[in-house]
């Protein structure tokens, strides 16, 4: 009947959404007749947005969201925090069947294909991850650095689903048949293998210049080219080519591009001689290496992509104005290396437009890094031969000037005289200058110190009404404490019921989510132990509920069956806070048992409590009955019930009852206590009487935890039947 029951709810769902389809299907895109390959426009693509990050492939197939899916404002959101989900039908003109493969010319995250499987017998729908985190690029059919599926269409066409989660989201579809995609991946491997190796012919000339000169800026040219290469590969994804299986790289983007910066800046300082032409340049530079430095070693740690952007804008301007000033300045070699640094800021340029959602996607887009990056390392080879031609000229130029410099030393002094004497009386200048500077600077900090008082007093006003809302809130909780110790069982109930018993009750908060709950009806003893989700103010009102409900179960409905008790409960909790539709996970672990007083008889039904147990013949062996593996309240499988299990101790038997705030206790060296521990306490504490176990329990949970802060509410009962 359920399985009939369940096929009826598929059916439904199915049939709902074909429906929604047959309405709000996009427009069925086809191969034009004579093409190959075909670049789908927004308006052939629909598209929804899930703001909350929740929406599963059966959440989009229901009406209420096939009805809002319409065709998107861009197909470059740019930086985005959401899970957008695309929709495109693809069918063929052709009889028979056409293969084609869809390629998402974008590095996503996280990219979900959902595409319905007709070559099982009843056509179902799949899903194939290919992100960067979400996929594996070992197990992909072809290897592409893209997202690629394979299609067959047909002239009764399909629909497939594409959901996307990333930082910054682009969605450029182009369609190819299965021809097309393999010439054009190999025209996109050729045009990267050049530029590879236009790259690692730079980097071998000029490690061979740096071995023939011993030119220290060589062999950083040779470092910064290295690790730019290795930057581009990760960008682009080329490294999975060689490393499959490394897809984690890409995590290090961030990492690589600061490093490249620092590099770049470091070269910048040697290559242009920054501290000879230009102090404040110098500055600039030796600023920015730090920045990026910085930026480096926090990229090792944390996520820093909201930063990289505007670092390396800043970056960008900063490189095109040290060798530009330089340059207007007089410095001839900063001329190659300013039109070196220019092209790689155009590729960069190009890389930041596209990811921030402000250029469309094309070939120039893709392949700008690399082509700036293999530009910059040429013309920085350049730049590098005409720096040591330059260096061969002035030293030429200097032994020429020698002998004349020698006759004009006596003219040279006395006019270094006078510039002495000009430039002390200038600097007196500056100083006096300075010191006025100085006087004002002090004013103003003396301005901020006032300002910084008046500031102190706010805070020292919001500290004391922070206090007193502190001690209102508190004053509320010990008044639910009260409420709470209203509700539990008194001592006095506990031992008219139960006799020879001990209570070990520690809150972790001033009220707890652990309770205890007895009653007794016709000669029946119904005991339990709950642990209810959390622990303080959420915890003790789940108590209470969950107290007030059992009251209902066992004393209005008078339900004795303990398992049809605990099943009662879980639909009355699941019903009380209406979880089936919100989503809550509230609920609780329980213990409970009913002991017959005549004949000593024990029923147990637990919700992943157990209850140990000591006979009277063998009071030295502890035993346990584990309970049912299923929560009480929340999501819970339903092929899973609660069982009942029988204890026939007799009189002289004893039981315990516990929530696991005890077996979880840890101490300083964060070691929990552990259920093997706790069932040997409770052995040795066979050997006292059974009020004074509770002490001697808590004696040891003092002497595990040696002042480590309580992690959680504590409930143990033990009860002589």
């Amino acid at each position: 009947m359920i399985k009939h029951f369940f096929w009826a709810i598929i059916l439904s769902v199915l049939s709902t959404h074909s429906i929604a389809q047959a309405t709000h299907q996009p427009p069925v895109v086809y191969l034009p007749s004579g093409s190959d390959r075909l670049a789908l426009t927004k308006d052939q693509i629909h598209w929804l947005e899930d703001k909350n990050n929740r929406l599963s492939l059966k959440d989009v197939l229901l009406p209420q969201y096939q009805n809002k899916f319409k065709s998107p404002p861009t197909l470059n959101f740019g930086f985005s925090s959401s899970t957008h989900w695309f929709k495109v039908c693809i069918g063929s003109h052709d009889s028979r069947p056409q293969k084609l493969i869809l390629e998402v010319t974008s590095f996503i995250r996280e990219v979900t294909f959902f595409y319905v499987n007709k070559k099982q017998s009843q056509p179902r729908w799949k899903a194939k991850k290919m992100g960067l985190f979400n996929g594996s690029f070992h197990q992909r059919k072809i290897y592409y650095p893209y997202p690629v599926l394979t299609l067959v269409a047909s002239q009764k066409h399909a629909c497939l689903y594409v959901r996307l989660k990333s930082t910054s989201v682009q969605f450029p579809v182009k369609i190819y048949t299965a021809h097309s995609f393999q010439n054009h991946t190999v025209i996109q491997g050729m045009i990267n293998a050049f530029i590879y190796g236009m790259l690692a012919v730079m980097i071998v000339y000029n490690l061979f210049l740096f071995f023939v000169l011993g030119e220290l800026v060589l062999l950083l040219y040779v470092v910064l080219e290295i690790f730019s290469t290795l930057l581009l590969l990760v960008a682009s994804g080329h490294y999975l080519y060689v490393l499959p299986y490394a897809t984690y790289w890409k995590l290090y983007n961030d990492s690589l591009f600061a490093l490249v910066l620092v590099l770049s800046f470091l070269f910048a300082i040697l290559f242009l001689e920054t501290r000879r032409h230009s102090r404040w340049i110098h500055r600039i530079a030796v600023f920015m290496t730090i920045a990026c430095s910085v930026l480096f070693i926090l990229s090792l740690q944390y996520t820093v992509f909201s930063i990289v952007f505007p670092v390396a804008l800043l970056s960008t301007l900063v490189g095109i104005l040290l060798p530009g000033y330089l340059y207007l300045k007089g410095v001839v070699v900063a001329r190659y290396y300013l039109v070196a640094w220019a092209f790689s800021i155009a590729g960069t340029l190009v890389n930041i437009l596209y990811v921030t959602g402000i250029t469309s996607p094309n070939l120039l887009v893709h392949l700008a890094p690399q082509a700036g990056v293999a530009l910059e390392a040429v013309f920085f080879s350049f730049a590098i031969g005409d720096k040591i031609n330059l260096i061969k000229r002035e030293k030429y130029l200097t032994q020429k000037q020698l002998l004349k410099k020698i006759k004009e030393n006596e003219l040279l002094i006395a006019t270094q005289n006078e510039a002495l004497e000009k430039k002390v009386t200038e600097r007196t200048k500056a100083l006096k200058e300075s010191n006025e500077e100085i006087m004002t600077q002090n004013e103003a900090l003396l301005q901020a110190k006032e300002e910084l008082e008046t500031q102190q007093e706010v805070i020292e006003q919001q500290n004391q009404d922070l206090r007193i809302s502190k001690k209102h809130i508190d004053q509320s909780i010990r008044a639910a404490r009260n409420i709470q110790q209203a509700i539990l069982p008194s001592e006095k109930k506990m031992k008219d019921i139960l006799g020879n018993h001990f209570v070990l009750y520690l809150p972790k908060d001033i009220v707890s989510g652990d309770f205890y709950w007895i009653e007794t009806i016709n000669n029946k003893i119904f005991m339990a132990v709950a642990d209810c989700t959390g622990h303080g103010v959420p915890g003790a009102f789940m108590s209470m509920i969950s107290n007030t409900l059992l009251d209902h179960i066992i004393k209005v409905r008078q339900i004795y069956n303990p398992a049809r008790i605990l099943e009662l409960l879980h639909r009355a909790i699941e019903h009380a806070l209406d979880q089936k539709t919100s989503n809550d996970r509230n609920g609780m672990d329980i213990a409970l048992c009913l002991i017959e007083k005549n004949s000593k008889k024990i029923i147990f039904a637990g919700a992943k409590r157990p209850i140990y147990y000591v006979s009277k013949h063998s009071p030295q062996q502890l035993q346990v009955l584990k309970g049912t593996p299923k929560s009480i309240g929340g999501i819970q499988r339903s092929d899973i019930s609660f069982a009942n299990q029988c204890l026939d101790l007799g009189a002289g038997g004893t039981i315990y009852l516990c929530s696991d705030g005890y077996i979880d206790q840890n101490n300083s060296l964060r070691k929990k206590i552990g259920s093997l521990r706790f069932q040997q306490l409770l052995l040795d504490a066979q050997t006292r009487g059974l009020p004074t176990q509770g002490h001697f329990l808590q004696q040891k949970l003092e002497e595990h935890t040696q002042g480590e802060k309580q992690r959680d509410d504590i409930l143990v009962v033990g009860i002589q039947i």
